[in-house]
């Protein structure tokens, strides 16, 4: 452990409902900048951070998949509709790859879920489909 960032109201990053608030309309965001800056710096120990990201040996692999003969690794549910539908089609690509069976559904529509061992709820506008949520 490093250090870690304390939940302070002034570090808060301006949102609206179509995503974060541009600098350029943010007149705080250079103050707001600052003090994060100083937050990180007064609470995670940079020296310890910087000497243990500078050697350039290769990251252990990732652990092996628990494999299930005969059935995915894991069945993923992903909420995919007109309220929740930002993915990254590489994120998506890598469960596949590995091992995992995804079901999509919609969180408009679908009164039930099926059998998962996961749940992916992705980007979107829930707050423009309260009424049908």
């Amino acid at each position: 452990m490093l250090g870690a960032v304390q939940e302070d109201p002034r570090l808060a990053i301006v949102e609206r409902h179509i995503g974060l608030m541009p600098t350029n309309e943010d007149g705080a965001a250079q103050t707001r900048i600052a003090l994060l800056a100083a937050a990180v710096g007064g609470q995670v120990d940079l020296e310890r951070l910087l000497a243990a990201t500078a050697s350039h040996s290769v990251l252990p692999a990732a652990p092996p998949l628990l494999s299930r003969p005969g059935r995915p690794v894991a069945r993923i549910g992903i909420a995919r509709d007109r309220a929740f539908g930002f993915y990254y089609p590489d994120d998506l690509e890598a469960l596949q790859r590995a091992g995992a069976e995804l079901l999509f559904f919609d969180t408009l529509r679908d009164a039930r879920l099926p059998r998962l061992d996961g749940l992916i709820i992705g980007g979107g506008f829930p707050e423009m489909f309260m009424r049908e949520l």
